[in-house]
């Protein structure tokens, strides 16, 4: 069983429950349209250069080859920047990138300037 606890809260994520691997509904995720991206890693596994990558097939084949999960269990969380139910993605802005302890960290925000 899957099962990660959310730091400082009683809340885990428990994959097995809903009869899928951490694998298995990041390919859904992907499947249905959904979009991420990568916002923090954990050295060594992972470097500053997979900041602000897209959540891909590709990009999920290659963490698992590292021994990486591909759902950030261990080395890496996602921002969800676009998702079907919103009427168009969120347009985001890329700012700093810091590094504390072992975590590389990419800042995101919301772009607030108005569509053209």
């Amino acid at each position: 069983m899957e099962r990660a606890r959310v730091s400082g809260a009683p809340l885990h994520a428990d994959h097995a429950a809903l009869g899928a691997t951490a694998a298995q509904l990041v390919r859904e995720f992907i499947a249905v349209g959904r979009e991420a991206r990568l916002v923090t890693a954990k050295a060594p596994a992972l470097d500053r250069s997979w900041l602000g990558l897209t959540l891909t097939e590709e990009t999920v084949r290659h963490t698992e080859s590292i021994g990486v999960a591909p759902c950030g269990e261990s080395a890496s969380t996602h921002d969800r920047d676009h998702c079907p139910r919103f009427s168009s993605p969120l347009a985001v802005v890329t700012g700093e990138v810091v590094r504390r302890d072992d975590c590389w960290a990419l800042d995101l925000s919301i772009d607030e300037r108005p569509m053209a």
